[in-house]
C-alpha cells in the first residue's frame, strides 16, 4: 500500500480496548501517594470528562486502585463506549454537546467539591503514562525512523514524542488530526493555542475544539510533522486495517494510516510505526467504515 516497511503498535488488545489506561493508571495512582491515609474519612473521588476512551479507562483504573469516580461525556458520545463506562460502576454524567463542554460542567462539579479534576491532556501524569508507548517502540524497534500518531488532546503525543525522543534523539515524530477536529494541529502550526468552532468529525478520539496550552506547548518541543486527513480517508483506512491487516480499530486509531498515507512520498525508505490507538467502535461506525467506496 505504501511501498515502504510498516509496523503497527497495537493498543487495542487492552483491558480498555485502548491506549488510555497507561495514562489513567500512572495519574491516579500517584495522585493517592499524594493522600494522607489517616486522613480519609471515605474512599478518594476523581471527576474527569471524555469522549469515551479516557472516562472508561479512568472507570476501570478507578474500580482497581479503590477510588470513586465520575464520568462526563457528551450528549452524543458512543454508546459503545458509554455502556462500557456504566459498566464499571462509576457515576456516568451526559453534558453538553461535545467533549469541551462536557468538561466544562464536569470542571465546575469538581471545583464544588465532586472530587479530585483528572483532565486528560493536562495532568503531566497522564502523558508520562503514555509515553510508555514510545519507550517500547524505540527499545523493540531501534531502527524506527518514524512514528505517527493520532492526536486529540495531544496527552499522546507529547508523551510518545517526549520518550521516543529522549532514547533516540533523530526520530521523526508526526502528529494526524482529522480535518473537520483541527484545533491541535493548527495550534502546532501557530505555535500557540488555537481553538475551533467545531469538531464534527468520525473520529470521535480525536474531536476536540479547545486547545489546551500545556499539551500545545509540549507538542511543540517533540513533534516534527503535524498534518490533517479528510474523514474519507479515515473510513478507508478502518476499511484498510480490517481487510489487509486482519487488525479491527475505531477511526481515531485508522487516523495514523490515513496520515501515513498521506505522508507516503516522505516515507519511501523509512521504517514507519502507526501507533493504533484503540479499538472502540460502534457497530455502525464500523459498517459505515467498511461500506466506504
Amino acid at each position: 500500500m505504501l511501498g515502504t516497511r510498516i509496523f503497527l503498535k497495537l493498543e487495542t488488545c487492552s483491558p480498555v480496548g485502548s491506549f488510555k489506561g497507561r495514562g489513567a493508571f500512572f495519574a491516579i495512582s500517584e495522585w493517592l501517594k499524594t493522600i494522607n491515609k489517616a486522613s480519609r474519612h471515605s474512599r478518594p473521588r476523581l471527576v474527569t470528562a471524555s469522549s469515551g476512551n479516557h472516562g472508561l479507562a479512568v472507570a476501570y483504573a478507578s474500580g482497581i486502585l479503590g477510588v470513586d469516580a465520575a464520568v462526563y461525556v457528551p450528549e452524543n458520545a458512543s454508546a459503545t463506549k458509554t455502556e462500557a463506562i456504566r459498566q464499571h460502576g462509576v457515576a456516568l454524567v451526559r453534558a453538553g454537546k461535545d467533549v469541551d463542554e462536557a468538561k466544562a460542567q464536569a470542571r465546575d462539579y469538581a471545583v464544588e467539591g465532586g472530587g479530585w479534576w483528572l483532565e486528560d491532556g493536562r495532568e503531566p501524569n497522564v502523558a508520562i503514562g503514555a509515553g510508555t508507548i514510545g519507550a517500547e517502540i524505540v527499545e523493540d524497534l531501534p531502527e524506527a525512523d518514524e512514528i505517527i500518531v493520532p492526536v486529540g488532546n495531544g496527552a499522546l503525543i507529547g508523551g510518545v514524542g517526549s520518550a521516543a525522543r529522549a532514547l533516540s534523539p533523530e526520530i521523526e515524530v508526526t502528529g494526524v488530526q482529522p480535518a473537520k477536529a483541527p484545533a491541535m494541529a493548527r495550534s502546532y502550526h501557530a505555535r500557540k493555542p488555537v481553538n475551533t468552532d467545531a469538531c464534527d468529525t468520525i473520529a470521535d478520539g480525536l474531536a476536540a475544539r479547545v486547545a489546551i496550552p500545556e499539551a500545545v506547548e509540549l507538542m511543540c518541543e517533540v513533534v516534527t510533522n503535524m498534518i490533517e486527513v479528510t474523514e474519507v480517508s479515515i473510513r478507508r483506512a478502518v476499511r484498510a486495517l480490517a481487510d489487509q491487516a486482519h487488525v479491527l480499530v475505531e477511526p481515531a486509531a485508522a487516523a495514523a494510516l490515513a496520515g501515513a498515507i498521506e505522508r507516503r512520498e516522505q516515507l519511501v525508505g523509512k521504517n514507519a510505526v502507526l501507533v493504533l490507538t484503540g479499538a472502540n467502535i460502534d457497530r455502525a461506525v464500523l459498517l459505515q467504515c467498511l461500506q466506504s467506496d
